[in-house]
């Protein structure tokens, strides 16, 4: 994959070839076909202590989960 924003504790900027083995890899995210955020499972643990506004902003761009359609 390609790095989607300049890092805090990993070395590299945006845009930048990544690759990691399986084993190392505990959430991730990537856009479907039809513009919307799959993946993202740490963001969804958190969306019920987020404010208002943004857990609406969230869930309306968040793909649902397999077996929620």
């Amino acid at each position: 994959g390609y790095l989607a924003n300049d890092p805090v504790d990993f070395e590299g900027r945006a845009g930048d070839p990544v690759a990691f083995p399986a084993s190392e890899v505990s959430d991730w995210s990537s856009w479907s076909a039809d513009g919307k955020l799959e993946g993202n499972y740490t963001t969804r643990v958190m969306l019920p202590d987020l404010s208002p506004e943004q857990r609406a902003q969230l869930t309306s761009i968040l793909a649902p989960l397999p077996g929620e359609n």
